[in-house]
């Protein structure tokens, strides 16, 4: 009776270590995407920084023009146009990156609550 009961302590002691290990090896993971994750959000953030710079340096450029009456030679048509263009161009790009940055935002919340879950 002894050995049988030492035998099931032996595999309950190998079954908790087992657990024990998946649960690590869970916690690595969910850290390092965690860490992946703000390398991203800093990435995105930097991106959304240059964008804004890009969008409001055409906007600047298109009121520039416009306040020194750009006459109608069409040179200066198709300049006006190229900063437009060049503007929603910048617009759209800030919009695109603001709601990657939002999904990795909501992506490295819910891996840091999967990690304090686990840590708990």
């Amino acid at each position: 009776k002894a050995v049988k009961e030492l035998d099931e302590a032996i595999a309950h002691q190998d079954f908790a270590k087992l657990q024990k290990d998946l649960v690590q090896k869970s916690v690595l993971g969910l850290r390092e995407n965690a860490a992946r994750l703000a390398n991203e959000l800093n990435e995105l953030e930097e991106a959304v920084r240059k964008a804004k710079e890009a969008y409001n340096a055409a906007s600047l450029k298109l009121v520039e023009a416009h306040q020194e009456g750009i006459t109608a030679l069409p040179h200066s048509k198709e300049s006006m146009a190229e900063l437009e263009a060049k503007s929603q161009e910048a617009e759209l790009l800030i919009s695109l990156i603001e709601r990657s940055l939002a999904r990795t935002e909501q992506s490295y919340g819910e891996s840091q609550a999967g990690l304090a879950q686990l840590q708990k």
